[in-house]
Formats: structure tokens, sequence, C-alpha cells
């Protein structure tokens, strides 16, 4: 924002529509509205369980329907192309990118947000032991487990359904 904003005042100084000492005065100005919103969303996303919100989120479109897990035993061409949940009778399993696409659609349907990343959340869902995740060597750094589905190797955010139940 601060660039942009920048930018603009270079761009109106330029043709003299502001002088030299407005562009100053609005740039404080403008660093001081900058630093008190990111201090703000700074307070939002400390105070918001954001991790919490995604299983609530998960356990929101399973139960309304938008997302429907298709059994991971079943073969794999009875099940529709778009499929990003699997489970079989403890997990639910979810292709990572997918999942995380669509719990933020629809939050920002809902005018919310997830407040940081996919990876940052992944680390916050392992931590908190939220996902399953491998026992992993030195030298292997993928944070999700392995589960066949259809011929193909394919990586997933592993939850136990009894967790997820629990939001």
């Amino acid at each position: 924002l601060q660039i942009g904003f920048t930018t603009f005042l270079k761009f109106a100084n330029d043709f003299e529509v502001i002088t030299d000492e407005e562009v100053a005065e609005l740039s404080k100005t403008a660093f001081d509205v900058f630093i008190k919103l990111a201090e703000k969303q700074n307070e939002l996303a400390q105070s918001e369980d954001v991790a919490d919100k995604f299983m609530l989120t998960i356990k929101e479109l399973i139960d309304a329907k938008e997302i429907e897990p298709a059994d991971i035993l079943k073969p794999l061409h009875l099940n529709k192309t778009s499929t990003i949940c699997y489970h079989d009778s403890d997990y639910y399993y979810f292709i990572p990118q997918s999942i995380y696409a669509k719990v933020s659609e629809f939050l920002k349907r809902k005018d919310e947000m997830l407040s940081i990343t996919d990876r940052m959340l992944w680390k916050i869902l392992r931590e908190r032991k939220y996902i399953v995740t491998p026992e992993l060597s030195e030298n292997d750094n993928h944070q999700f487990a392995k589960k066949k589905i259809g011929l193909a190797q394919v990586r997933v955010v592993q939850i136990e359904k009894k967790k997820l139940e629990n939001f």
C-alpha cells in the first residue's frame, strides 16, 4: 500500500497538483495509518484461532454437503473428477491445495478469511496434531501423509474423523 501511495503522490507532484511539502506530510500520515492497520491485522490474526476456524469450516462444508467425501476403496473411475476429499472408516483424506482453496472460497462468501498462508496453516495443524503426519527421516521434509488413491500414491492432509467431529 505504501509503495502504491508513494507512486501516486509522486505522480500528483510531477503534474504540480500537490507541493513537495504536501507530499512529505501525506507520506508521513499514510505511513502512520499503514502501521496502525498492520498492527490491527496482526492483533486479529493472533486473536483468531485459524487452525480451529479451518477445522470448523471443513466440518461445516462436509455437513452442508459442499464437500462429499468419496470412499477411498471405491474404484477411482466411479468418483467425480473434482473430488477433493476421500475417506475410509477412520480418516478423511484431503488434497492439500484443493482443501485450502475450498475453505478460503467458502469463508470469502461469508466475508471472512484465513489470515495465514497454507504453509503456516499446515505447520500449526501438525503442531496441534490435528492432522496425521508421517514419521520422517532427517532428509525428508514432506509434511503430508501419502495415501494410495486409485493407482497413484498421493500426498494428503489426513484428519482423523473423531477429531473433526469434536469441532
